[in-house]
């Protein structure tokens, strides 16, 4: 499956009426209203790099590493997309 990499900026989801950030958005060829395409938000140059790698893992298989040393961005995953967050212990998502 083709996936393809637009960079323009927008509002997140979750803000009503918020500001335009920078933002990069990976979507299949096979949805032209982009409804399942995952979202990466950066707030900074070294968040840039970080989205733009995300973004690259995502188009190239569909899933990404989010690493511990990864700061400054936000990610909103599609429904047909995976972002695997590494060095995140059992014990901080699980509900005691």
């Amino acid at each position: 499956m083709k996936r393809r990499i637009s960079r323009y900026p927008a509002a997140r989801p979750c803000d009503v009426d918020g500001p335009a950030l920078p933002h990069i958005q990976v979507a299949d060829d096979d949805d032209p209203a982009s409804e399942t395409a995952t979202d990466i938000y950066y707030f900074s140059a070294r968040g840039k790099a970080v989205a733009e790698r995300i973004a690259r893992e995502i188009a190239a298989c569909g899933v990404a590493l989010l690493y511990p040393g990864d700061r400054d961005v936000e990610v909103f995953v599609g429904p047909l997309h995976q972002v695997i967050a590494i060095g995140v212990g059992m014990e901080a998502t699980r509900d005691e």
